[in-house]
């Protein structure tokens, strides 16, 4: 759990906010004035799967003798976990497990999903993509309007105000005029 002290923006009162959910970003009130915060939090880093080592004899069993019992250790090949993507202008902007928040590439962006563009009608955080690992092992990915003033259309339809969309593959997302396609499945290993 991260723990990040901030100052109202509002009012100037210190606060502690607490991350107990490993979100990117939380909203919160101030106690004091009844503003609306936004606090930044680090991407969570998963940890690494533990790695297990696999006993493989050196020869097969049908070569051995009854000397030869020995056995070299082999580490266990890891699969490499395929998230879901958008992809602009043939660039892949990867998105991670759990909230991401999808915008223009800007040094004072709070964007963890940044879109290099100089398309300035994309904000600098436009859209908040929610991804979830469903029990199959596959991913759902909802988008929402991230407290912004400019569009988002999916497959050509307005997304409105406090609305959500689940994205399926090849879906074009346009956030203002800059058009991107959701890819379940990332090509980057």
């Amino acid at each position: 759990m991260e723990i990040k002290r901030v100052a109202c923006k509002a009012c100037g009162a210190k606060l502690e906010v607490r991350n107990s959910n490993n979100d990117a970003v939380k909203l919160i009130r101030c106690p004091s004035c009844k503003a609306t915060l936004q606090v930044v939090f680090r991407k969570p880093t998963p940890e690494p799967p533990a790695s297990e080592t696999l006993y493989v004899p050196k020869k097969p069993a049908e070569q051995r003798d009854a000397e030869d019992q020995s056995t070299v250790l082999a580490p266990k090949k890891q699969v490499a976990e395929v998230l879901p993507a958008f992809d602009y202008m043939g660039t892949e902007y990867c998105l991670s497990v759990g909230q991401n928040i999808v915008g223009r590439a800007s040094k004072t962006g709070m964007a963890t999903v940044p879109i290099v563009t100089s398309d300035h009608t994309v904000s600098r955080a436009h859209a908040l993509v929610n991804v979830v690992r469903m029990a199959n092992g596959s991913y759902k990915a909802v988008i929402a309007n991230y407290q912004n003033k400019n569009p988002i259309l999916v497959n050509g339809v307005l997304l409105g105000q406090g609305e959500e969309v689940v994205l399926s593959d090849r879906a074009e997302v346009e956030l203002g005029s800059s058009k991107l396609i959701f890819l379940q499945k990332s090509s980057r290993k």
